[in-house]
């Protein structure tokens, strides 16, 4: 049953609101990033940028005059890239990523809307539900490729299976994206099915990143969520199953085992080194206001004379130098520092600081920065945030409320004797 679009978000646990269709809807189609609609250029209209107007509007409809803008560090980060890019245009010109960030900020700002009167737990579950689908969906595409990966676990030498992926950017990520999705499980027979059958998908793939991101995800769900409860032994239990996995993928010879045992040898691996070598000299080019959104991969192929096909340079931190200077980079650490002053205060107990955290980890090795789906998680780790702020000071009005009353019960009882301390 679907509950209406402007009314009360309904909280019985068997029907899903219309708030929950529009979501899972808008996340769907974030994961099914390869579906273009139209190009124009070197922007490809995508279904969830077309779905992403009614998305907005009807944020807007659901809010009213209560719609509003999210925290301003936030507004602040894009205000300062905009002008950044702006400024470099006459130099560098015009990049697609500045897309890519203009629809990220956007999707922040509706996200954040939406969910702000949602309770936590729907939305977690709701998240989980996208995941099963998308993973359910990434299996189907497997079995329709097997020949293709028993090729590759046959001859690997091009480090991951030449096939067509629903995430943008390749196997690498789409083993990523799956990954980050296990923080939003909890300690059961669920969150262990499907990390492990995230894993697998890391292994096929052979991606180092996604393999490390189902092991720090193994750690948060059984340890950080499952309380510390038994942490010792769970600690124990999951090293004997990784060196029982070693041991039984070396004998099938795997790749993600040999790309595990060459990391700085591999392709993969001097690809990155070799970009890494010259970001200081790209970053020297333009050190206090940087390139423009989107531009490191062209400079440091400018300054090395090589050709690179890749879109981005396989460490946001050295991009955003590049891309923004010492300006955007000073302001990206210090907004990552209040990030995780308050993910640590509060234990990670906001269930989408794990996904930014995990996020931010894995992007000293990927990413490009704009990403949609991580827009999606901020929209909801805010308005998750909102709601502490918002119950804290509920909670301190009621406080104050009945310490007057009681102040009022006390003078009352005994006038003339009540002193302030």
């Amino acid at each position: 049953m679907i509950g209406g679009a402007i009314g009360p978000a309904r909280k019985s646990a068997n029907e899903v609101t219309l708030d929950e269709v529009m979501l899972g809807i808008m996340l769907l189609l974030l994961c099914y990033q390869n579906l273009v609609v139209m190009d124009f250029g070197v922007f490809s209209m995508k279904y969830c940028h077309v779905f992403f107007v009614a998305f907005l509007l009807y944020a807007v409809a659901r809010r009213g005059r209560s719609f509003s803008a999210p925290p301003t560090v936030i507004n602040t980060a894009f205000l300062l890239l905009f002008l950044l890019t702006v400024i470099n245009l006459p130099k560098r010109g015009f990049n697609s990523v500045v897309f890519n960030y203009v629809f990220m900020y956007a999707l922040i700002i509706a996200v954040y809307n939406l969910t702000i009167s949602m309770d936590a737990h729907r939305l977690e579950r709701l998240i989980r539900v996208v995941a099963w689908i998308v993973l359910a969906s990434v299996y189907v595409k497997i079995a329709f490729n097997v020949s293709t990966i028993r090729a590759f676990f046959a001859d690997s030498w091009g480090g991951h299976p030449s096939i067509e992926t629903f995430f943008g950017g390749g196997v690498n990520l789409e083993a990523s994206w799956i990954a980050l999705f296990g923080v939003f499980f909890h300690p059961n027979r669920q969150g262990r099915a499907y990390i492990a059958l995230a894993t697998v998908i890391s292994v096929l793939y052979a991606s180092r990143a996604g393999l490390i991101i189902c092991i720090a995800a193994v750690f948060f769900v059984f340890g950080v969520r499952g309380k510390n409860k038994g942490l010792s032994f769970k600690v124990f239990a999951v090293a004997v199953v990784m060196v029982a996995a070693y041991f039984a993928l070396s004998a099938i010879d795997s790749p993600i085992i040999e790309r595990l045992l060459s990391i700085g040898e591999d392709r993969g691996s001097e690809g990155r080194l070799r970009m890494w070598r010259y970001a200081w000299p790209a970053f020297m080019q333009s050190p206090i206001i940087g390139s423009g959104a989107g531009s490191s991969v062209s400079v440091v192929g400018s300054i090395s004379g090589l050709y690179y096909t890749e879109g981005n340079i396989h460490n946001y931190y050295m991009q955003v130098a590049i891309d923004f200077g010492i300006v955007g980079f000073l302001f990206l650490v210090y907004a990552l520092l209040r990030f995780l002053r308050k993910c640590f205060a509060n234990r990670f107990d906001n269930p989408f600081a794990a996904y930014v955290f995990a996020y931010f980890v894995a992007a000293f090795v990927q990413f490009r920065g704009g990403d949609a789906l991580t827009g999606f998680m901020l929209g909801c780790y805010f308005s998750y945030e909102f709601k502490r702020i918002e119950l804290t000071c509920s909670d301190d009005a009621h406080i104050a409320k009945e310490t007057n009353n009681a102040v009022a019960s006390s003078t009352a009882l005994w006038p003339g004797k009540w002193r302030v301390m």
